[in-house]
Order: structure tokens, then sequence, then C-alpha cells
């Protein structure tokens, strides 16, 4: 964060709480700060900036702020500066409204935060008022309301109307409340970061005819699930589509991929912990975190050793496990003689021990032939 270079050192720890408050934050992205600068014109600059613009995540986009300090006075409160589309939409918060400002306290690191938190439920307000007066956008967002979804989950922009439209252009950004607290943890051990989803919908006029619909995943969960745009939304019909009927529809899509993804991880779980009770001490190694790979050392009755490497997929147990073989005596190209067995006797609905058993039996009745590719095909380390 460059601006703690910049800043004046008094407002510096204000600023870094406002990254930390999840209700600016995580609500389809991260706040971010630009523009710092000073109110000199002219001497050094350095630790004695004292206004810059805050961009703060709203509705699927930003909203901007200017914040303006006093860099003789830094212990005062700022001013806000709204952007001229906020000029032009007549937001006016009341001051009354804003506590923090109205009992600004500079020893308290969090005050700026909350500031900025108290501005964003205002704007919310203003904009949720925008649309009292329409029809159809105030009949969306009330049935939504009434479908036990939080105030907090559903949020409101309309953009300015244009001198070719006389009517704004106007965003519903919904927060869906999948559970994607049950994913597996290995997941998302690599993907820091909120986890959520949220739908758009984009109000055009004329009266809101014409609706563009659109699916946001965090990126954490993207690498989970997949682009948003590969997984197919219900067909939105502006005749007789509706929000309070339709995003439960898309909450239902991705709950079910979720409970898919968890499901498919039990069920491999399962799985290897039939092929450990079944093999004992013949397990090498097996994979404690997705449960996706473990391997087995084998000995034949003629003392003919090898190691078996079963592979599962995500898809599991809809995909056939890969189950290779390697001699442990002869190589092939420089690495060890490996062969994969097709034809292994497999069924999704069998149950996790039935698995294990076919597998185990198909290895066994597989080894004279295994024995005898090996020596015709690999060669001797």
């Amino acid at each position: 964060m460059s601006f703690q270079k910049s800043l004046h050192p008094v407002l510096v720890p204000l600023v870094e709480e406002c990254f930390r408050n999840d209700k600016i934050n995580g609500q389809g992205g991260m706040m971010a700060i630009t523009g710092v600068k000073s109110s000199l014109i002219n001497g050094p600059t350095d630790k004695l900036c004292d206004r810059f613009t805050v961009s703060v995540p709203y509705c699927g986009s930003h909203i901007k702020w200017e914040v303006i300090f006093n860099h003789k006075y830094p212990t005062e409160p700022p001013d806000i500066v709204w952007s001229a589309d906020d000029d032009i939409n007549n937001f006016d918060p009341e001051i009354d409204n804003l506590q923090s400002l109205v009992d600004w306290n500079h020893k308290d690191n969090l005050s700026l935060s909350h500031l900025l938190e108290e501005l964003l439920e205002e704007y919310r307000r203003h904009h949720k008022s925008l649309i009292s007066s329409h029809q159809r956008l105030n009949f969306e967002y009330n049935t939504l309301k009434e479908s036990n979804m939080s105030l907090s989950q559903i949020d409101i922009h309309c953009q300015p109307p244009t001198t070719k439209q006389s009517e704004p252009v106007t965003t519903f950004y919904i927060r869906l409340e999948v559970d994607f607290s049950t994913l597996p943890a290995y997941l998302s051990k690599d993907n820091p970061g909120a986890s959520f989803a949220a739908l758009t919908a984009v109000f055009h006029p004329p009266n809101a005819s014409k609706v563009d619909i659109s699916l946001y995943l965090s990126p954490s969960i993207e690498r989970i699930l997949g682009s948003a745009a590969n997984i197919k939304l219900p067909s939105w019909n502006s005749e007789d589509s509706y929000l309070m009927d339709y995003v439960p529809n898309v909450h239902k899509i991705l709950q079910e991929k979720v409970e898919g993804i968890v499901q498919n991880f039990v069920r491999r779980k399962e799985y290897i912990a039939a092929l450990l009770g079944l093999m004992g001490q013949s397990v090498l190694e097996y994979d404690t975190e997705s449960y996706m790979k473990i391997a087995f050392l084998f000995e034949s009755n003629q003392g003919f050793c090898f190691i078996a490497h079963l592979n599962l997929t995500e898809a599991f147990p809809s995909e056939v496990p890969i189950l290779s073989l390697y001699s442990i005596y002869h190589k092939y190209d420089g690495r060890p003689f490996q062969y994969i067995l097709e034809g292994m006797p497999y069924s999704s609905h069998w149950d996790a021990e039935e698995k294990a058993w076919r597998m185990k039996t198909h290895i066994a009745q597989v080894i004279p032939k295994f024995m005898e590719i090996c020596k015709t095909s690999g060669e001797l380390l």
C-alpha cells in the first residue's frame, strides 16, 4: 500500500483500518486508494499528503469519493466530495445519519472506516429511494425483500439519465446465500479471499423492459466452480420473468454444484478408506487432502514385485479411476516401465468396498499378462 509513504502519519492508521472492514470490502471487490496528494502548492509533500480518492466496491462496480483532510489540522474530520453522477442523483445524506462524522474521534483508528461504512449505507438508501416511484423496479425490490433476503444482500444503483434517455439504467446487485463453507478445505487452501456469488440484473429503459443478467463469482470460488461465464443460467423472459422467481433458481444451480463437489469428495474418501482396509500394509502412500491418489506394492506368487497407482478425478465416482502398473525391474525410455490397465470392472453404483475388491481382483488376474508385457516391451534396469 503505497499511501503509507506519502500520507500524513496521523491519517495512515485510519486508512489502514478501512481495508480491514468487511462491510466495505469483500462485497464484490476490494476498496482502493488513489490520487494521494497534498494541499500544499509548493514545497515538500512527503508525509504531508492529506487528500485522496477512495474507490469503494458497490453494486458490481466501484463508487469514488474524494476524502479531504487538512495537513495543518489532521485531527479534524474530513470533507467528502461526491462524484458528478452522485450530484446529478442528488445524493446528499443527512449529517445526523453520519454519526462517525458528527462525533469524529481522531484517536479512534476506526473513525474513517465507520464513516465510509455509514456513507455506504446512506448511498444504498438513496438509490433505493430513486426507484420508489417506478412500478416495475419497486415491485422487483419489494418482492425480493419478501423472499427472506436481507437488505444487505441487495444493492441498487441508478445511472443518471442521459440526453438520449429520460429513464435511468438501474442495476440490482444480489448477493446469493450459497453455503460455500462445506467445500473441502484443500480447495480453498491456495485460494484466499472472500467466497461468495452475486447476481447482477441491469434494467434498461424504457420501463425496465430489457434486462441483462450476469453472474459474478469471487476469485476463490471461480477457481473451484470454473468461470461464471461457463455456468448456464436460466433464460430470462422480459414479459413474465421476475427476480423473486429467478434468483432462487440460480441459487439452486450453484448450491447443487457445491453439493456435488462435496459429495464427490466424500465418495473419494470412502473409496480410499476401503482400499486402506483391504490392502493393509501393501499401501505405500495416499493423498490425505483430496483423496485422489493411492499407491500399493504388489508381489505375485512367483515373487514378481510391482507398484500400482490409482488416480481418481474430481468427477469420481462418475469417472472411472485410472489404474497404472509400474515394474520395479524394467524401464522404458529411461523411466520405470508403465502399463495402464483398461477394462477394469467398475460401476459408479457399487459401494466403496465393492469397488476396492473388484480392483484388487482385477490386478491379480492381469499379473501374468503384465509380467509378459514387461519382458517384451521393457528393458531390465
